[in-house]
């Protein structure tokens, strides 16, 4: 339950469209325009278009806890996760649905956002122009004691 409070909190917090001076009246809008799934991926979708991948997030699990087995917004979550640059479990949700049960603009939004490459430390180190980020090179070992010492 407390999770779901705060899931509630997020998504009013991050929504302008809700900003209203009276929090209840935010919980209960939020509340009208998650009350079917349709509804929710629909206002998860206008948060994401706007930026707000986060309140985007919050809206998908408010969807998901009362419909678990969603399978859009299973798609929708997975995308946002990428996009947000948790690429591991937007990847892992992704491995868990069928490309089948989804039209092909769809997944393919949803692969290529968690496909993105991101850049490896060598490949950063290397177009770092700050010293300190670069890594060293390598240093030969040397035994100690020398041999015939």
């Amino acid at each position: 339950m407390r999770h779901l409070a705060l899931g509630l909190a997020l998504g009013c917090a991050a929504s302008p469209a809700l900003a209203q001076d009276d929090p209840a009246a935010e919980l209960d809008a939020l509340s009208q325009q998650t009350a079917t799934s349709a509804g929710g991926m629909v206002l998860a979708r206008n948060q994401g278009e706007n930026g707000d991948l986060l309140g985007a997030l919050a809206t998908i699990d408010r969807v998901l806890i009362a419909e678990p087995a969603a399978k859009p917004a299973l798609l929708l979550r997975a995308q946002m996760l990428c996009q947000i640059d948790d690429r591991q479990g937007g990847s892992a949700q992704l491995a868990r649905l069928k490309k089948r049960d989804f039209p092909k603009a769809d997944w393919t939004r949803a692969s290529a956002a968690c496909a993105k490459p991101r850049p490896s430390a060598a490949n950063a180190a290397e177009t770092s122009s700050d010293p300190a980020s670069q890594t060293p090179p390598k240093q030969r070992k040397t035994r100690w004691p020398p041999p015939g010492f």
